[in-house]
């Protein structure tokens, strides 16, 4: 029996990984994937992501970027210059799913005037601790009535049932030529292949999981009322250790087969004369 793809609606696809409970078909059209069955409602409210990964991790202090894993820190440099080669200081920047504010802290120490949504009651407070502006509310939230130079989206879209929809109401919040930024996890990488049902799979949390090309696909194919172009692509690693630290560490010459991706958009609505 053939499974439509529940991204782009393609009947091409293949089932990549196959556990008890769950299994991961990837799309040979958009060539993203999609987890089966989809992950229920999930308590985000009280789930703190952020916390939680970093206790697999075996840290104890994420109050700062220099508490994360080194590989971790690594990814939040790259995406802090990343936006420093594209927005002028003082440009506006809100991060959708901020967690504790790790990015908005250093992007507001490189002179950005920076916002943040998280629904995590938890993380909130430790961002709020370090003086940062975090609304505690899902996304999309009708009380942000302002437009932003720049939004991120780290490790969000594939938290949404309807991904499209979500990137949309974003887009609705960006200025005339403002940016997107996503940072996802690349599923097509080395790592993925080797570990398989070991990685960052997340099926309990995560409908979808996409490559660079899946996701301006996706946007170009559904997103007709703006012209999105790809400003520029970007490799980093997940948090490992052991054996996969030395591989990530080793792929790290050829950075495409590494496992996240930064992918860094300009988008350009058509209706932004309404503004």
């Amino acid at each position: 029996m053939s499974i439509s793809c529940h991204l782009c609606g393609s009947i091409y696809t293949r089932q990549i990984i196959c556990q008890s409970e769950w299994e991961i078909f990837q799309c040979n059209a958009c060539t993203n994937a999609f987890t089966l069955p989809p992950p229920k409602n999930i308590d985000y409210c009280d789930v703190d992501f952020h916390a939680s990964t970093l206790s697999e991790a075996n840290s104890l202090s994420y109050n700062s970027l220099h508490d994360l894993p080194g590989l971790w820190q690594d990814s939040v440099r790259m995406q802090v210059q990343l936006l420093l080669r594209s927005l002028k200081r003082g440009s506006t920047i809100l991060e959708v799913g901020c967690g504790e504010g790790i990015l908005l802290y250093e992007l507001a120490q490189h002179g950005f005037n920076v916002k943040g949504i998280e629904p995590s009651k938890n993380a909130c407070k430790r961002g709020r601790a370090k003086g940062l502006d975090i609304i505690e509310s899902f996304f999309p939230n009708s009380t942000i009535d302002i437009h932003f130079d720049a939004i991120v989206m780290s490790h969000v879209v594939e938290h949404f049932p309807n991904p499209i929809e979500s990137i949309k109401s974003a887009i609705d919040l960006v200025l005339p030529d403002g940016h997107l930024l996503f940072v996802q996890t690349n599923y097509t990488g080395i790592l993925p292949k080797l570990l398989r049902e070991k990685w960052y799979w997340m099926p309990d949390q995560h409908y979808y999981h996409f490559t660079p090309f899946g996701l301006k696909y996706l946007l170009d194919k559904f997103i007709t009322e703006a012209s999105i172009d790809v400003v520029e692509t970007e490799y980093s690693s997940l948090i490992h250790n052991g054996k996969a630290r030395i591989v990530s560490e080793l792929i790290s010459i050829a950075p495409k087969f590494s496992d996240q991706f930064h992918l860094l958009l300009h988008a350009k609505a058509s209706n932004y004369l309404l503004y």
